[in-house]
């Protein structure tokens, strides 16, 4: 399980996005896809992009 955390967000002060990788038991390796989304973030190559669905009402 991985998480994703707005580090100030609840106090409508966003300072830092920050990726949770969660490892259980002993196993503090990551995987080969762990790392290469790991070295995406470390590179900045990250992007927002927004995208509007819009609602039923929206049709008519």
């Amino acid at each position: 399980m991985d998480f994703i955390a707005f580090k100030g967000l609840s106090d409508d002060s966003p300072e830092e996005i920050i990726f949770i990788e969660v490892k259980g038991g002993r196993s503090q390796v990551l995987t080969p896809r762990e790392r290469a989304v790991m070295d995406l973030v470390n590179e900045k190559k990250i992007r927002w992009q927004l995208v509007h669905i819009p609602s039923e009402s929206e049709h008519e």
